[in-house]
């Protein structure tokens, strides 16, 4: 505890995290229940609650989307920081606002989500028995749904903008000036993995709003056809966010071997050498998987750019394979790898 505080304080980090995790499991669990209410009539005629499910649905989407990787960067703060001040370990004030900022922003989100999918509702129509009537709609189209949008996007620019000043602090800023003590590959694949996502995630946010937008997009030649350039970048950013979603699982698995390391060496240590190399391959490959589908931008090399899709997933796989094993053979005298104090005996 620092000055003026007792040893029962919460850090900001962990106050965050554990804020983010309570609005991401009440989420799910109001979505799960009003879905079987729907399909099952539970609380009188069924599919009363559709419109209910489909604010959920919206705002699942979003808390999906940020709550894991915040807490995730969140946790990795906290582990250097503790390596740095074992005593205290708590950032700045203006760190600590810009988590709670960063949280803030999280939560307003989540409720424009919620207040989109509400306007588009409204202007959805239906047939004399109530059934939504099929036809062609575009998401955004009137003015309060762009207005919604922007502001959207601009809570996920700020967002991304704490991330990255974080995660400059903590994890980049270290690598050119004197610390007490190394930063751990670990530490730095989680880094890596949470600027990808947040950069992903944002410009997809960005085309796909300017291509609902419309205005007449660019377009470039194609052979033979004139092929529209927004769709076809809206739909290479698509699967490279498909690709980072791997992003916040790999980062809990990092997590969970540095915690293990602090606890067998009272918080000096550090995963092994080798757990910390396969680390190091699947961030390289969860990279290279998120922008390996150039095919979709050039239209040929289709063959060459699945083939190696498969490969660098089967690489991801083996990675985490390797991570579980070393999170389960770790002893105290292995905790010892690159990023440890601990002193190693010859």
């Amino acid at each position: 505890a620092q000055p003026g505080e007792s040893w029962h304080h919460v850090s900001p980090g962990v106050a965050c995290t554990v804020f983010l995790t309570v609005i991401y499991f009440a989420v799910y669990l109001s979505f799960i229940c009003v879905r079987l209410a729907n399909e099952y009539g539970l609380l009188g005629q069924r599919l009363r609650f559709g419109r209910a499910q489909e604010y959920l649905k919206s705002t699942s989407t979003t808390v999906a989307v940020f709550a894991p990787m915040l807490c995730a960067l969140f946790i990795g703060t906290r582990i250097r920081l503790l390596q740095l001040d074992p005593l205290h370990g708590n950032p700045e004030r203006w760190v600590q606002m810009i988590y709670y900022g960063c949280s803030t922003c999280f939560v307003l989100h989540t409720f424009l989500a919620m207040l989109s999918t509400y306007v588009d509702l409204q202007d959805q129509q239906v047939d004399s028995s109530g059934a939504p009537v099929a036809r062609q709609y575009e998401r955004g189209s009137r003015p309060i749904s762009k207005a919604l949008e922007f502001l959207k996007l601009v809570l996920m620019g700020l967002i991304a903008t704490g991330v990255l000043i974080i995660i400059y602090q903590f994890f980049l800023a270290p690598l050119f000036a004197e610390t007490g003590r190394p930063l751990a590959p670990s530490l730095l694949c989680i880094a890596l993995l949470t600027m990808m996502y947040f950069a992903v995630n944002l410009a997809h946010a960005m085309v796909a709003a300017a291509k609902r937008g419309g205005g007449g997009p660019p377009q470039r030649p194609g052979t033979g056809t004139e092929l529209e350039l927004l769709p076809v970048v809206e739909v290479y950013l698509r699967a490279a966010k498909d690709a980072v979603e791997f992003c916040p699982r790999f980062c809990i698995l990092f997590i969970a071997t540095l915690i293990r390391a602090f606890q067998l060496s009272h918080g000096r240590g550090a995963p092994q050498a080798w757990c910390q190399a396969s680390q190091v391959a699947a961030t390289g490959a969860i990279v290279v998987l998120a922008f390996v589908r150039v095919d979709v931008l050039l239209s040929r090399l289709t063959n060459v750019c699945v083939n190696l899709q498969c490969l660098v997933l089967c690489l991801s796989c083996t990675a985490g394979i390797a991570n579980v094993a070393a999170l389960l053979v770790m002893t105290p005298e292995t905790a010892c790898g690159p990023g440890s104090a601990v002193v190693v005996s010859k």
